[in-house]
């Protein structure tokens, strides 16, 4: 995949274990709703996605590291319909500062290690939520 610059993905609802890893020069990557798991590694170490990652707003699962080592993000929008994030989700992402949950409705609850963010949070500057989250577990 060392040529792959731009990735739209549109009717599939499983990214697969390790399916982009180390894709290093993917810069545009868009989803659409039908969109339900990243897999394991499915993305780590991808260092030229955007700054700003929009995670598809239906998606449920995210699986070990599957963004881990993607330098290049400053802000994830992170759906609050997750509701299975497996840890490390964001490890090494050094350039994570801000955190904006989007949807409705009440928020995932999650252990301190098993917050996606857990590995960074001492990077984190800004958490953001949308006005329609009700509730943050």
């Amino acid at each position: 995949c060392s040529a792959l610059s731009t990735l739209s993905i549109t009717n599939v609802q499983s990214i697969g274990h390790y399916a982009f890893c180390g894709c290093t020069q993917i810069t545009t990557i868009t989803f659409d709703s039908t969109m339900k798991t990243l897999g394991q590694y499915s993305f780590k170490g991808c260092t030229s996605l955007p700054s700003t990652l929009t995670l598809p707003s239906n998606l449920q699962t995210i699986g070990i590291e599957s963004l881990a080592g993607c330098t290049s993000i400053n802000t994830v929008e992170y759906p609050r319909s997750i509701t299975s994030n497996k840890p490390n989700t964001f490890t090494d992402c050094i350039n994570l500062k801000t955190i904006r949950i989007t949807g409705s409705g009440e928020m995932q609850s999650y252990s301190n290690q098993q917050q996606p963010w857990y590995t960074i949070m001492s990077q984190i500057t800004t958490v953001e939520f949308e006005s329609s989250i009700s509730s943050v577990g």
